[in-house]
């Protein structure tokens, strides 16, 4: 299966996964601090993110089987805005993420998410501006009764 060899390829993808289906039942995005350390998957340096490249990886196994977007429930340190935290803002490698796929589960979009695909990519304060779409992401992943693991 293709969750299989995610695990079998790359150990941080596949820790990453077993903690965010941890948060699922709780309805409540979870920070990239967080997920490092539930995960023990460093954080590294921005280009050298072990998380963020696990999350990559995420994003795309999702897109490909037509999953909502379970990295969008992870979001920065200071990213938490909702008081029940169910809304988030993730970081920008998010939206190139978004981006770059080929939408596959055809979720909403915002104009202006090709700006995420030019190098360099806008700042991570832009990513503000994506707040609806954002959060329709993140509640297609809370009301999401499928499986996960195909």
């Amino acid at each position: 299966s293709a969750l299989a060899s995610l695990s079998r390829e790359r150990s941080g993808s596949f820790q990453s996964l077993q903690c965010l289906k941890t948060v699922l039942p709780v309805k409540q995005v979870i920070s990239y601090s967080e997920l490092s350390r539930a995960a023990e998957v460093p954080l590294g340096s921005p280009g050298e993110n072990p998380v963020v490249r696990a999350l990559v990886e995420i994003f795309e196994y999702c897109d490909f089987h037509r999953l909502p977007p379970l990295p969008s429930i992870v979001v920065k340190d200071c990213g938490t805005y909702d008081p029940h935290k169910q809304h988030g803002m993730p970081s920008g490698e998010y939206l190139v993420c978004e981006a770059n796929s080929l939408n596959n589960g055809n979720r909403f979009r915002m104009t202006g998410i090709s700006q995420w695909r030019k190098e360099p990519r806008p700042r991570d304060t832009d990513a503000w501006k994506f707040k609806t779409m954002i959060e329709a992401h993140q509640d297609m992943v809370w009301d999401w009764t499928g499986g996960w693991w195909k």
